[in-house]
């Protein structure tokens, strides 16, 4: 990897008018970076998440490393990026629901119809990550077909699924062994609250699956005057 130079492979690619489109769409995260080498390195990532299908950094500097150099050196440079303390997490989540409010503004549905999705993500193996939690997965299933308890980490996320591209308006990830964490509930209501503040004169319409189907969270969306479809369970 440190010694093999890598091409880009862009050909004959209209090179000049993708960066073009990148950096209109990415227009909402990049105004939160405080200074153009980030905001650079913020494009380079998110080609490389698109080209190489991919979130591991090894990945994604292998989509884009420049004609002559490594993918070691592109690593390096996504690596800074990612532990830079001139910005946060919070402000690529301020970025990213920014770019959710410029897509409904130009579609400018009738409706938002936005899903609340509860959902856990596996970490194989993981037995010493920061924090790690055991969750429990249906796909794939265990080796008789059943659900299966597993290293990972528990998230919510609302999306905006009634548009030609689906947007997120809340997401998040959490630690049942986090100080921080206080419930999976106020995760719920923190995402139909940041979405109604992101769309303060939207008509909304919130779905979402059996385990969501509680009082308690009916009443949530009713204070955001939203209206809901949850299938009901118990």
């Amino acid at each position: 990897m440190d010694t093999i130079r890598q091409s880009r492979g862009d050909g004959n690619l209209p090179v000049a008018e993708v960066d073009d489109d990148l950096a209109t769409f990415l227009r909402p995260v990049l105004v939160r970076l405080p200074e153009k080498r980030l905001r650079e390195v913020a494009k380079l990532a998110v080609q490389g998440v698109i080209g190489g299908q991919s979130p591991l950094i090894t990945q994604i500097a292998r989509g884009v490393v420049h004609q002559g150099e490594t993918v070691r050196a592109m690593a390096k440079r996504l690596y800074r990026f990612v532990w830079s303390d001139r910005f946060s997490h919070r402000d690529l989540l301020k970025g990213l629901y920014g770019i959710a409010q410029v897509a409904v503004a130009d579609y400018a549905p009738a409706r938002l119809v936005v899903a609340l999705d509860p959902v856990n993500f596996e970490k194989p193996y993981t037995r010493e990550l920061e924090a790690v939690c055991t969750v429990m997965k249906s796909t794939p299933p265990g080796s008789r077909g059943e659900k299966r308890l597993t290293p990972g980490y528990p998230a919510m996320t609302a999306t905006v699924v009634n548009l030609p591209e689906p947007v997120l308006t809340y997401a998040n990830w959490f630690s049942y062994q986090s100080a921080e964490f206080v419930s999976e509930s106020r995760e719920i209501y923190r995402a139909i609250h940041t979405t109604r503040a992101l769309f303060p004169r939207a008509h909304l319409r919130f779905v979402a699956d059996a385990g969501l189907d509680h009082q308690k969270i009916f009443a949530w969306i009713g204070r955001v005057s939203a209206e809901f479809v949850i299938r009901a369970y118990s």
